[in-house]
C-alpha cells in the first residue's frame, strides 16, 4: 500500500511538470519594439539679412527712332538683342509672418545690338540707302521688392528706377555719325528664389523697363540729323546670391 502511494505522488510530480512546460511552449515569444526614424523636417529660412549675387541672361529691346535727314522725316525701328552678365546686391526685412520686404540694386554688363536699312528722300526728290544701328551696353535698377515666403522659396514681385546706355548711328550716303547716352526710366518684374541653405540662394527674375529716349542730333552743327529715341527692355536672368 505504501508503495502505491508513492508511485502515484511521482506520477501526479511529472504530469504537472510536463504540463507547465507544454503550457510554456505554446507562449508567443515577446517582440521588441520597432523604432522608425522620422523624416528630417527642412526648418523654414528667415530671409532677413543682405545678400550680394551675380546673374547671367539675355536681353531684348524694341527702339523705336523718329529721324529728320534732309527734311525729310522718317522712322524705323531696331530689335536689339544679346546676352548680359551683371551683379546685384540688396537687403529684406522679414517680420515673422510670410511676407518678405526689400530693396536691390543690379549693373549688368550687356552685348546687343541691331541694324535696319532705311532710304532717305533727299531735297532735290531723290533718294538714298543707307543704316542706322543700335547698341545696348549696359543697363541697371533700383528696385523695391515684396514677396510671399513658402518653406525655402520666396515669390516676389519688384518695382523701381531703370537705367540704360546706349549708343545709336547712322550711315546715309556719305554722311555718318553715332551719338551715345544713357536715361532713366521705369522699371517691373518678377521672380522666385530658393534657399539653398541658410547663406546660399538661386533665383530666376524678369524686368521689362520703357524709357522715354534720348533726342539730339547725329551731325554735329546740322539741324538735319535730328533723333528722338524711344525704347523698351525686357531682361530674363538667372542669378545665384550669398545671404549674410
Amino acid at each position: 500500500m505504501r508503495s502505491l502511494s508513492i508511485l502515484a505522488a511521482l506520477s501526479g510530480t511529472a504530469a504537472l511538470t510536463a504540463g507547465t512546460a507544454l503550457a510554456g511552449g505554446l507562449d508567443e515569444p515577446v517582440q521588441e519594439p520597432v523604432i522608425q526614424q522620422a523624416a528630417p523636417v527642412v526648418a523654414p529660412i528667415d530671409w532677413t539679412g543682405g545678400y550680394v549675387g551675380l546673374q547671367f541672361g539675355a536681353l531684348n529691346s524694341n527702339l523705336d527712332n523718329d529721324v529728320g535727314i534732309f527734311d525729310d522725316e522718317y522712322s524705323f525701328g531696331t530689335n536689339t538683342e544679346g546676352g548680359q552678365v551683371g551683379i546685384y546686391g540688396g537687403y529684406n526685412w522679414q517680420t515673422g509672418g510670410p511676407w518678405v520686404y526689400g530693396v536691390e540694386g543690379e549693373y549688368n554688363w550687356v552685348d546687343a545690338d541691331d541694324d535696319a536699312s532705311v532710304t532717305v528722300t533727299t531735297l532735290t526728290g531723290g533718294e538714298i540707302d543707307g543704316t542706322a544701328e543700335a547698341q545696348i551696353d549696359a543697363t541697371g535698377a533700383i528696385r523695391g521688392r515684396v514677396g510671399y515666403a513658402v518653406d525655402r522659396a520666396l515669390f516676389y514681385a519688384a518695382a523701381g528706377a531703370a537705367y540704360i546706355d546706349y549708343e545709336v548711328s547712322a550711315d546715309v550716303g556719305n554722311r555718318s555719325d553715332s551719338d551715345s547716352a544713357d536715361n532713366w526710366g521705369w522699371t517691373a518684374g518678377f521672380g522666385v528664389e530658393y534657399a539653398f541653405s541658410d547663406n546660399w540662394s538661386g533665383r530666376i527674375d524678369y524686368r521689362y523697363s520703357e524709357f522715354d529716349g534720348d533726342d539730339g542730333s547725329f551731325y554735329e552743327g546740322s539741324s538735319d540729323g535730328d533723333y528722338d529715341l524711344d525704347l523698351d527692355t525686357s531682361e530674363l536672368r538667372v542669378g545665384v546670391a550669398y545671404r549674410f
